[in-house]
């Protein structure tokens, strides 16, 4: 073998084994998630950190060394189910856990590549899937795997075995509902949002207990309609969406109003905040619904319990079609400014979109041809927006 052939194989062998670390097998925790955009030694967050900034601290492989990395297995999540593939890999104690199309889970030895359990959802005749049969991939919480599915449940499995240890109906799929983004743990609470939009359903976020699969909270994405906590199985009103309905949709469209928080959302720990973006209106078209048709095509930050959003930036206004993504937000960093004076932050503030353009508010920077950073630019048939604060007096 030669010195570089050595070299090569070397370099593989060790970026493949770096965050499989030989340590007793251990479930995961809170301190797990919360240090996992630092830990390398582990992946138990999707977006590697509550933050989803998929960033790594490891210079172990960099632009040096990046030419001699070399592939050290494969593994086919094929067959006659294989569609497409967006699901972010977790790893922990040398076990990588990959969700595939048609809402499958596997196990698989991180060293290796051998399989080590399947898990195939019993999917229904008549699920309605808007956008192919992905999964983005699963939460890791203590000895759980938890992932959502096609028709609209939470599954969690034993993550040494794959048996299903609980199972949760979250929506109805025949009215349309299902679910494709990987859940979010934070402190204790999963967290998920559902798609469907294209089938006026309306959009929500709902937080559950992890260990048992209980219904913590709920709140819709769509203004006017309400949300709730749940005290001993028993609802309790928590607040509607945007304090009153029919104040941006006419009629009772909002009722069936879309806005579904279908990529999945994080969390910032320094405010304190959820951001979840919200897809596209129903009915998609947009001459039957004028008006900004809130909360659809936004960004919203929400407090880790069931009240309204604590604000809202909208994307595109009484949004036409699906083509916007429920994009990623950029916690870290916000840099919309509201106002002449300096804004407190970005990240508590917030910005929507007003119907009426106002010169109290403002646009003060544009970067790299976006309007703030870690956002896509604004619609090129329109007029740059302004933006004001989110709150009732605004509209």
């Amino acid at each position: 073998m030669t010195k570089h052939a050595r070299s090569s194989f070397l370099l593989t062998t060790l970026v493949a084994a770096m965050s499989v670390a030989s340590v007793a097998a251990a479930n995961v925790t809170n301190d797990d998630i919360r240090a996992d955009a630092t830990n390398n030694s582990q992946v138990v967050t999707n977006g590697m950190g509550l933050q989803g900034q998929r960033y790594s601290t490891l210079d172990m492989l960099n632009t040096e060394n990046v030419s001699s990395l070399q592939p050290v297995w494969a593994f086919s999540l094929g067959g006659e189910k294989q569609r497409g593939q967006q699901s972010q890999p977790m790893i922990k104690d040398g076990v990588m856990y990959v969700t595939g199309s048609y809402s499958r889970v596997f196990a698989v030895d991180a060293r290796t590549g051998a399989k080590l359990w399947q898990y195939d959802a019993r999917l229904p005749d008549g699920i309605m899937p808007c956008c192919d049969v992905i999964n983005r991939g699963v939460a890791l919480w203590d000895n759980l795997v938890i992932f959502g599915t096609l028709d609209a449940k939470l599954v969690a499995l034993d993550k040494d075995t794959g048996k299903v240890v609980w199972r949760k109906t979250v929506a109805d799929y025949k009215a349309g509902y299902s679910i494709t983004a990987a859940p979010l743990v934070v402190d204790g609470k999963l967290i998920t949002g559902v798609s469907g939009g294209e089938f006026g359903v309306v959009g929500k976020i709902e937080a559950y207990n992890p260990s048992n699969g209980e219904l913590l909270w709920t709140r819709p994405t769509i203004e006017g309609h309400m949300g709730y906590t749940y005290e001993d199985g028993k609802a309790v009103e928590a607040g509607i969406s945007g304090g009153e309905a029919n104040q941006s949709w006419p009629g009772d469209l909002w009722k069936t109003g879309g806005g579904a928080p279908w990529l999945g959302g994080y969390y910032d720990p320094e405010t304190n905040l959820l951001f979840f973006g919200t897809g596209n209106p129903a009915p998609w078209n947009s001459h039957l619904r004028p008006g900004d048709n809130l909360y659809s095509s936004s960004r919203l930050a929400s407090t880790r319990s069931p009240g309204p959003p604590v604000w809202m930036r909208m994307a595109v206004r009484s949004m036409p079609t699906t083509t916007v993504r429920a994009h990623r937000p950029n916690p870290a960093t916000p840099a919309v400014r509201c106002s002449p004076r300096r804004p407190s932050s970005a990240a508590r503030t917030g910005c929507r979109c007003p119907t009426v353009r106002t010169p109290a508010c403002s646009t003060s920077r544009r970067t790299s041809g976006a309007w703030t950073s870690g956002t896509n630019p604004p619609p090129t048939r329109r007029a740059p927006p302004t933006w004001v604060p989110a709150s009732p007096s605004s509209r």
